[in-house]
């Protein structure tokens, strides 16, 4: 097993062989995201989190069974240019703004960015991203730091290193996709010319912004 370099990462994304093609989309920023002489690939921040409500319980099992039907998280949008302010210890379940979909002889593992990790924010995400999966992949944040950390979408927080699998064992044939438009992310209307400079006008602010 092996990692793809930037170059083959670049391969793989426009593959002409659908089962050996990796998707990543949308990539707004090839530049600053498939960085050259580099291993991985820059994710970003998506528009949807959930944020975990304070819990007034010792545990989970203290709940009745009508109680645990209540949502124990918050449902947030970020609006264009709207930050999430993430507190010292504060914890959010995010997405990534890409869809993700990977052939059966790759894997990834998700890492956090150590510009972000030296502001405090870690990406305590379930790692191992694996062959076939399809849609945007979970990002669990954390800020351990000591201040808060202002967030944004299309903030590049993670990056995805990618390694080759052997399929030697595996049953490679393609399966029927399972693709669902709930996954695309939600940018909104790519023919309105206001949202598409919205969209300009973010990514090339935070391309000059560090991190």
């Amino acid at each position: 097993m092996s990692v793809l370099s930037t170059e083959q990462i670049a391969a793989r994304l426009t593959d002409d062989d659908p089962d050996k093609r990796l998707v990543v989309t949308p990539i707004l920023d090839p530049a600053n995201q498939l960085k050259k002489g580099q291993a991985s690939l820059d994710v970003r921040l998506g528009r949807s989190l959930s944020l975990p409500r304070p819990w007034h319980h010792s545990s989970m099992e203290d709940l009745s069974n009508s109680l645990l039907s209540v949502p124990v998280v918050e449902e947030v949008v970020l609006d264009y240019g709207q930050p999430l302010v993430l507190h010292p210890h504060q914890f959010v379940l995010a997405r990534t703004l890409e869809v993700v979909r990977l052939p059966v002889n790759l894997m990834a593992y998700v890492v956090g960015r150590s510009s972000w990790g030296r502001r405090g924010l870690t990406v305590a995400t379930a790692t191992a991203v694996h062959p076939r999966f399809y849609g945007p992949i979970a990002l669990e944040l954390k800020n351990v730091g000591e201040l808060p950390i202002s967030l944004y979408t299309f903030d590049r927080v993670a990056q995805l290193v990618f390694h080759t699998v052997d399929t030697g064992q595996m049953d490679t044939r393609s399966e029927p996709s399972q693709f669902s438009f709930g996954f695309m992310p939600n940018l909104g209307d790519p023919r309105d010319e206001d949202t598409r400079k919205k969209i300009e006008a973010l990514v090339e602010r935070r391309r000059n912004t560090r991190p």
